[in-house]
């Protein structure tokens, strides 16, 4: 578990450190940063978080918290920020770039667990998200995580993984796409086969390729390359 605190009050931060630590009876790894220009720059523009949790105090000189934290926005979506304050004038800017909680200074530990409490298992329903499908008779639970792709082959469905074995089943593709219709990280990149834009890492326009998180690649339809790169922006960059 990686954590930022990022507040210009050294000792303010520290004692949520130490909160934040305790909760997680340890497991965690806490960075201070006491601006937010700092914070700020430690977000490749590649979009991947370097933390799993943000703490932001939103009232600093030169970069606010919130100024920030719609800098965070602009390259990742999903990293989760709870707004440290001691005012919540902010809090409708909060909703524009997805604040997790709100949490009042000077720091109660109640009201930190109270929220970390929800964060945790709002995370825990994420995790375990999964398709579930039929392979030569046994009923097979898959993580989202690690689904590449969910492609046509004969007349069966193939299910490729990352850095796992694929998986074949009877069930048809139209079937099992019910299952996961409502989240954006899977399109249609040929036909009816669908990637999991979750393990795409580059896309090549000229080539029409998009390279996965484990090195394979997948070639896509002409037609797919725009909407689909246009699909990957919006989830993962704001753009």
């Amino acid at each position: 578990m990686r954590v930022a605190i990022c507040d210009d009050i050294r000792t303010q931060a520290e004692e949520l450190a130490r909160l934040v630590v305790r909760y997680y009876n340890g497991n965690v790894d806490v960075r201070i940063y006491e601006n937010g220009k700092t914070l700020a720059t430690a977000f490749p523009n590649n979009g991947r978080a370097p933390f799993d949790l943000i703490f932001l105090d939103i009232l600093m000189p030169e970069h606010t918290g919130m100024t920030v934290a719609e800098h965070i926005r602009k390259f990742n979506e999903e990293v989760p920020i709870i707004f440290v304050t001691s005012t919540l004038d902010y809090s409708i800017q909060g909703y524009r770039v997805d604040a997790a909680a709100y949490i009042t200074k000077p720091i109660n530990a109640k009201e930190l667990k109270q929220a970390l409490d929800k964060l945790e298992k709002r995370r825990a329903r994420i995790t375990d998200e999964r398709l579930v499908v039929t392979a030569e008779g046994v009923v097979t639970s898959i993580p989202f995580t690690e689904i590449r792709s969910i492609e046509k082959s004969g007349r069966k469905t193939l299910i490729t993984r990352i850095n796992k074995p694929p998986i074949h089943t009877n069930q048809p593709i139209s079937e099992i796409a019910q299952q996961f219709e409502k989240y954006t990280q899977f399109a249609i990149f040929s036909q009816s086969n669908y990637i999991n834009l979750t393990n795409a890492l580059e896309f090549n326009k000229k080539e029409r390729l998009i390279k996965m998180r484990d090195g394979s690649k997948i070639s896509v339809a002409r037609e797919r390359m725009k909407s689909l790169l246009d699909q990957f922006l919006m989830k993962y960059s704001g753009k």
